[in-house]
């Protein structure tokens, strides 16, 4: 899953990636988000460090399952073609380690459940399908990467941007 690629020797940062598309089938889509359950920035970089502090003695393959404080944001949307209809999967207990709400049987269906969530060192191209699944992320205009002064199409207490769908494309 070539969601955090490297941009230089022994340096992370997140210059280009989307969020994880999790197709449920009948049931609906997942979204795993730049950005992790508690918010802030820097969540990509902060989670690739932390799994992978050498990466460039990291063979490729390596996984890292995560633990549930380092698990990113999951959302869906009740509507897809509408942004304003987003819904937290996961809301924290508190503002820095447990996961206290969980609507994924809510949300999808008895027996949906988060088997884990990992990371992996590849050498892959990094995806670019979420605008194809969320085709109104194509109508977001961003400048050199700054969306904060367009109008933001999420509702404000949800606390995303466009960036946390893309970044870098």
């Amino acid at each position: 899953m070539p969601l955090i690629p490297s941009v230089g020797a022994r340096t992370y940062g997140l210059s280009r990636g989307e969020a994880v598309i999790v197709d449920l089938g009948k049931r609906g889509t997942l979204f795993a988000l730049l950005q992790n359950v508690y918010g802030g920035v820097g969540y990509s970089y902060r989670v690739a460090l932390q799994s992978f502090p050498d990466k460039e003695a990291t063979p490729i393959g390596t996984k890292v399952v995560l633990p549930t404080t380092r698990y990113p944001k999951l959302v869906r949307f009740k509507e897809i073609t509408n942004p304003a209809t987003v819904e937290s999967i996961l809301e924290p207990a508190n503002k820095c380690c447990e996961i206290g709400i969980n609507h994924l049987e809510d949300f999808f269906g008895k027996g949906v459940r988060i088997k884990e969530i990992s990371i992996e060192i590849t050498n892959d191209e990094v995806t670019t399908d979420i605008k194809k699944k969320l085709p109104w992320l194509s109508s977001i205009k961003c400048e050199k990467n700054d969306c904060v002064k367009i109008r933001n199409p999420f509702p404000s207490k949800s606390g995303l941007t466009f960036t946390d769908f893309v970044k870098g494309q």
